[in-house]
């Protein structure tokens, strides 16, 4: 079995995982990451936007995952959408938990 052919059956399997995720607990922001990040490398452009937009609407005070689907969002090609969410955890006023 080849390399390619091994990241590909990962691939698949990660899409998987995270769709029973989603399945599982829709209400949870970190499936719909899951899922986001599993549709973009999977190639799937406009199903990872709306997967990354119910992740960033579920939960909009997780920074990591705000920061981390602004890069893929501007490198899928939306890049003022994915600059403006990357940008937010840090930007000045920003709501703080604790």
């Amino acid at each position: 079995m080849g390399v390619l052919q091994r990241e590909a059956e990962a691939g698949v399997f990660q899409l998987a995982a995270a769709r029973r995720a989603v399945d599982a607990a829709p209400s949870n922001h970190l499936g719909h990451f899951a899922l986001a990040q599993a549709l973009f490398f999977h190639g799937e452009l406009e199903s990872f936007r709306i997967a990354a937009e119910r992740a960033v609407a579920q939960n909009s005070m997780d920074g990591l995952a705000l920061a981390f689907l602004g890069e893929l969002l501007a490198y899928a090609g939306d890049s003022e959408r994915g600059l403006a969410l990357a940008r937010r955890p840090r930007s000045p006023g920003a709501e703080q938990v604790g």
